[in-house]
Formats: structure tokens, sequence, C-alpha cells
């Protein structure tokens, strides 16, 4: 009797190990990881600064709408990347009627660089009015950021990329040559199909 109470015993304590291993593994490993841009995918992307002298100064917030357009020669209103070794080079062209916000970015070992129209940029075009601000020093980085591992083989592009910038910097105006200081912060959204790609 006192075989079969041990031997019980052994295997309720196994098997409720074994329970909570298995609700463990299961709470660490969700399908969707905690961080990840994935829960936004298909929201608008969302811009929130100000620029601080010039024709058009004052505070700018709003939506961009999360609408897709992949062709070989163009991705607009996301933003993707390539792969060259450990280092991605990240492309953004987000636009709506009257504002098309674009820009490139070297990201290596989670970083990116100064704003300075090399290594990364920033450009704002407000339309009717085709003044275009291009970022020629100025700080800026890069939050919540997550990658997808493809986007099919109509693009050179490896992936989607989806992150949160801040940014501070002097801008210059490619109209007339006056400068501008604009800081704020651009939400960019993957697709809603994101799984897709």
């Amino acid at each position: 009797m006192k075989y079969f109470k041990k031997t019980s015993y052994l295997i309720l304590l196994i098997a409720l190990s074994f329970l909570v291993g298995c609700t463990s593994d299961d709470d660490s490993n969700p399908s969707n990881p905690r961080g990840s841009q994935l829960e936004f995918a298909g929201d608008p992307h969302t811009y929130n600064f100000t620029i601080t002298g010039g024709e058009i100064a004052g505070d700018y917030i709003g939506e961009i709408g999360n609408d897709l357009t992949v062709t070989e020669l163009l991705l607009a209103n996301y933003s993707a990347y390539m792969q060259f070794g450990n280092e991605k080079d990240i492309s953004l062209n987000i636009f709506k009627e009257n504002l098309i916000i674009g820009g490139s970015f070297n990201y290596a070992n989670g970083t990116i660089g100064s704003l300075d129209n090399n290594a990364s940029n920033l450009s704002f075009q407000f339309e009717p009015s085709a003044i275009r601000y291009n970022s020629v020093s100025g700080s800026m980085q890069l939050s919540e950021v997550d990658f997808t591992d493809s986007l099919g083989i109509n693009t050179a592009y490896t992936g989607l990329a989806a992150y949160e910038i801040s940014f501070n910097g002097t801008f210059i105006n490619a109209l007339n040559g006056s400068e501008v200081q604009i800081e704020g912060t651009i939400k960019v959204n993957f697709p809603e199909n994101v799984e897709q790609y």
C-alpha cells in the first residue's frame, strides 16, 4: 500500500511539473511577442511636429492613411528596408493630399545616424505651396522598431519596417535656402495584411 501511495504521489508530482512547465512556455512565447508592432498593423501613420521659423511655422498634427502601394519602382505609404550585412537601410515615403514625409536611415547596432543628410535624413513637402524642407543637421532616434523578413519579389527591398521616430533638427527650404527648426515624432505602422509579406 505504501508503494502505491508513493507511486501515485510521484506520478501526480510529475504531471503537475509538466503542466506548470507547459503553462510557463505558453506565457513566455505568445504568438505576438510583447513589443511587436504587429498589434498596430493597419492603424494610420501619425505625425506630430512643430516648425519654428519660415513661411509656414506652426504645429502639424495628423494621420496618414495606411494604404500600401507596391510597384517595381515605388513603395508608398510604408517604410521598407534593404539588408546589407548587419546594417539595414530604411526608407520612408508616406503622404496624403497636402503633405509628403520622406527619409532614409542607416540602422546599425540598434541605432541610426544623426540628421546630416548622409547616413540619415528627413524631408517634409507641403502642397500646394511646394515648400520642401530637407534636414541638414540634428538628432533622430528610432524606438519600438520591428521588421518583416520579406516583401515579395516585386521590389528590391528586403522587408517592411514599423517604428516611431523622434527628431529635432535644422532643415533647409529647397526653394529659397532659408533655415527652420523642426522637432517632433512620426509613427509608422505595418499594413493591415502584413502577414502576407
